[in-house]
């Protein structure tokens, strides 16, 4: 009758190797996370690689377009120049009817400011 009350209980070993799984569950979960900061920071600074790439091709096109354009006006410039030394009357002649449409639209939205 005595191995029937042997059988009821429990084995030793049983309760020792419950700590053993947690410690070992814990060392897997610690694991997990530290991989899983790992991707992460490999992402960000991928990341921060990307925009500062875009940021440096951003400011490239920015001086291209830029200097495109001061060469585009320094061209209008002395086309200008050009025609009022080829053509002084009717340079004079432009520039004073476009001040005048300027002066009357002008005009114009004064006076419809000044209904309002």
């Amino acid at each position: 009758m005595s191995d029937k009350s042997n059988t009821s209980s429990k084995p030793d070993s049983e309760p020792s190797a419950r700590p053993d799984g947690l410690a070992h569950t814990a060392q897997q979960a610690l694991a997990s996370l530290q991989a899983a900061e790992g991707r992460m920071q490999q992402s960000a600074e991928h990341g921060a690689e990307q925009i500062s790439a875009m940021a440096r091709r951003s400011l490239d096109s920015l001086r291209e377009h830029s200097a495109r354009l001061r060469e585009q006006a320094r061209d209008a410039a002395e086309s200008g120049k050009h025609y009022v030394r080829a053509e002084p009357v009717k340079a004079v002649l432009i520039s004073a009817a476009a001040g005048a449409l300027l002066m009357g639209l002008f005009n114009l939205l004064r006076h419809s400011r000044a209904r309002d």
